[in-house]
């Protein structure tokens, strides 16, 4: 068969892409009357062999959404979509055209589409071993409210590798039987979903013309009022997933012998002082470690447990730090400046307990180390000299989130009102 005769963007396209080849100037073009090509597709996906996509319903992570297509104008020639036409695509559902709800952070609106990546990660082979390990564990499929949808404060940074999918954009490419270059413009979406049923979507266009397009082949007939809705039949189909509900053991390195209690590692001392970490960390199973995004108290800021139990020569005082999940660097409490030495009334900075340790020495990348001192002695927390002393802290609230976007919500605390020695990890 015959090949057809290159359109004049068509002409100049060969040019560039061989500067060999004499430029064509351009004769006027026209507006888009018409799509000569529309393709949806999820992440990165463009085969569809990963078609229904899983998806956390969390209201954190997304999946990135492409609309892929190109127009001609009344003459057949191949036009770019203006800003305008490019705009008005949207995702909508594919049987009754309703258009997906925009948002512009975490929402809890149900499927909901974003022009920006929220910074959670999307792992489909992870989500293949969720909904493997959901499936054989019959304890684990109830979803924990505490995983649905939240704010992130950090406006984390895209996990994918082109921000440019942010918005509109343009891009060329050749056609896979060769030859001929044509050029495609898209359009992205960032999905996310909070949902438990699933989700089959269009994607809906209105030309400069008027022409509205939806890629749902309803079989319109072509003189319909919404023109050529009917030419194109690609839709993207998706199942929300939940996050399971995983016991207290399996947060922290535990003890080994000792599961109630987190391992500590001996950092420094014999005698007192004497310094300890542990690590908290979250385990889909033995074999798989999830890594932490980012994590707050209830106090919003660094928390400190902090104790003394026992009295007069047999008191023990007992002080934590945290490290970020992304530096070594220990963090002390806000509101604790000073520590006295009851009994001799000696004030020294808080420093004083830290035998000049400043950074985590089993820092691990994507989890929590707590730095943990052990003192023979009473001593008491202030803000600073001559204020009252701070009340003892044996228990606080933790709120973690994964790389996914799931919320794990546990509680830290000493192991008993007589033993300072030990942490206990459990969840909420």
């Amino acid at each position: 068969m015959k090949k057809p005769p290159l359109s004049v963007w068509d002409a100049i396209l060969r040019a560039e892409k061989d500067p060999s080849k004499t430029p064509v100037t351009p004769a006027p073009r026209g507006l888009a009357v018409q799509l000569d090509f529309l393709k949806l597709w999820a992440d990165a996906d463009s085969a569809k062999t990963q078609d229904p996509y899983l998806l956390l319903r969390n209201g954190n992570q997304q999946i990135l959404v492409t609309v892929q297509l190109n127009a001609s104008d009344a003459n057949g020639n191949i036009v770019p979509l203006s800003t305008t036409e490019l705009a008005s695509i949207q995702l909508v559902t594919y049987v009754d055209e309703k258009p997906l709800t925009e948002i512009s952070a975490p929402s809890p609106v149900g499927w909901a589409v974003a022009k920006h990546a929220f910074g959670y990660v999307y792992d489909r082979q992870f989500l293949n071993k969720l909904r493997t390990f959901s499936a054989t564990v019959g304890k684990h499929l109830r979803p924990s409210a505490r995983s649905l949808a939240h704010v992130d404060p950090l406006h984390a940074k895209l996990y994918y590798d082109d921000p440019e999918r942010d918005g509109l954009t343009s891009s060329l490419q050749e056609e896979a039987d060769g030859g001929k270059f044509v050029a495609y413009q898209t359009r992205s979406f960032y999905l996310s979903t909070t949902a438990t049923s699933n989700l089959r979507v269009a994607a809906k266009i209105k030309l400069d013309n008027g022409t509205i397009i939806i890629s749902n082949r309803l079989e319109a007939p072509l003189n319909d009022p919404k023109g050529a809705k009917g030419l194109f039949n690609c839709d993207a189909n998706f199942t929300p997933l939940n996050f399971p509900s995983l016991p207290s053991q399996n947060y922290g390195t535990r003890k080994p012998g000792d599961t109630t209690v987190l391992n500590d590692i001996p950092v420094g001392g014999t005698g007192s002082p004497r310094f300890f970490e542990h690590h908290i960390n979250i385990r889909l199973d033995t074999n798989t470690l999830i890594e932490i995004k980012q994590w707050s108290s209830e106090s919003g800021h660094s928390p400190s447990l902090r104790g003394v139990y026992g009295g007069g020569w047999k008191a023990q005082c007992s002080f934590t730090r945290f490290t970020r999940v992304d530096s070594p660097i220990l963090h002390v409490a806000d509101e604790i400046k000073i520590i006295k030495l009851d009994g001799v009334s000696l004030y020294y900075p808080i420093d004083y307990l830290f035998n000049e340790q400043t950074q985590a020495k089993n820092f691990i990348p994507g989890q929590i180390v707590i730095w943990q001192s052990l003192f023979d002695g009473d001593i008491t927390f202030r803000e600073g000299y001559n204020t009252p002393q701070l009340a003892d802290v044996v228990s606080t609230k933790l709120y973690l989130w994964d790389i996914y976007g799931n919320r794990h919500n546990l509680t830290l605390r000493f192991a008993g009102s007589t033993n300072y020695n030990w942490l206990m990890l459990d969840k909420r």
